[in-house]
């Protein structure tokens, strides 16, 4: 499987950019974290020679990596227990192993103020997370894409691909809209017919973009919906009502719109599809028994 491209890159740029650390110097900028879409707080990653280094429980965060630590050897193992890949490093040591192969460690692990801090570049690379450094909002993105999921999006089954997204790692990076309404029995997923990779989500009055990119769903736009203001245009024409508030690019959905309405509360799916000019032309529902099963079905004539 190929590693992330993304670590390194990210990295480099935090290495490159010398200006960073005085900028945090002396603005006191908290760098921040978002693990598998979840914005962390209280996880005090550090700089130390140009390298990140954030304590052992935050790597714990992400889905399917179990962190061991022998306190007698200060050896920290990170297991990856849907790959079985795995990590191991010791304190204060620059030998440090991925498998069984030996490598060597810019910076070692360190413990300060009684916390253990691993260098995030050896963890990232070493069992296959992807990393990305937003500059705009000074956050270190980390999250491991899940391989069934990876393999479903980009495969040609429309269907499993729409079901693979929306399971995906969710990245927000800007600050949310508050939502308008209180909880319903469930929101609506739409997605362009004939298309898998983005699609708006919209609950509780608030309607969120995602798109697919390395691996996750990353919002770029979200707004609250339900203006009566006429100068303001529709979402989805005829079918998302205009909104009243927003921040980032609006996306552009035409032609027929698929709709999956996640009734959660009444362990049940409706589905259909609208035309172009907002008019229901095909529509149905099923059952769901548990919330692991998919809510995402077959649309005909679409692939």
């Amino acid at each position: 499987m190929k590693k992330s491209i993304g670590l390194l890159s990210v990295l480099l740029v935090v290495v490159g950019l010398s200006t960073y650390n005085v900028a945090s110097a002396s603005t006191n900028k908290e760098l921040n974290l978002n693990v598998n879409g979840q914005k962390v707080a209280g996880q005090g990653p550090i700089i130390i020679n140009n390298n990140t280094l954030v304590p052992i429980r935050t790597v714990s965060l992400i889905p399917s990596l179990k962190v061991d630590w022998d306190n007698t050897t200060k050896t920290v193992t990170v297991i990856d227990s849907m790959t079985k890949d795995v990590v191991k490093l010791k304190v204060g040591s620059k030998t440090a192993y991925i498998g069984d192969k030996q490598v060597t460690l810019a910076t070692p692990a360190i413990v300060k103020e009684g916390l253990t801090y691993v260098p995030f570049r050896f963890i990232g690379e070493g069992l296959k997370a992807h990393v990305e450094w937003d500059s705009n909002t000074n956050t270190l993105i980390i999250y491991k894409p899940d391989e069934e999921l990876s393999q479903l999006v980009t495969g040609s089954d429309i269907t499993d691909a729409r079901n693979g997204l929306i399971k995906l790692p969710r990245i927000l990076l800007h600050d949310g809209l508050l939502p308008l309404e209180d909880g319903g029995a469930g929101g609506t997923y739409y997605f362009e017919f004939g298309q898998k990779n983005a699609f708006i989500y919209i609950y509780r009055g608030l309607a969120q973009y995602y798109e697919l990119k390395n691996g996750a769903a990353w919002q770029t736009w979200e707004a609250q919906v339900g203006s009566q203001d006429n100068n303001n245009k529709d979402v989805i024409p005829n079918v998302i009502s205009s909104i009243k508030g927003e921040w980032g690019t609006r996306p552009l959905f035409t032609g027929k719109i698929n709709y999956f309405m996640d009734l959660w509360m009444l362990d049940q799916v409706k589905y259909g599809t609208f035309d172009e000019s907002g008019k229901s032309i095909f529509e149905d529902s099923k059952s769901i028994n548990n919330r692991s099963e998919s809510i995402i079905f077959e649309i005909p004539n679409e692939s």
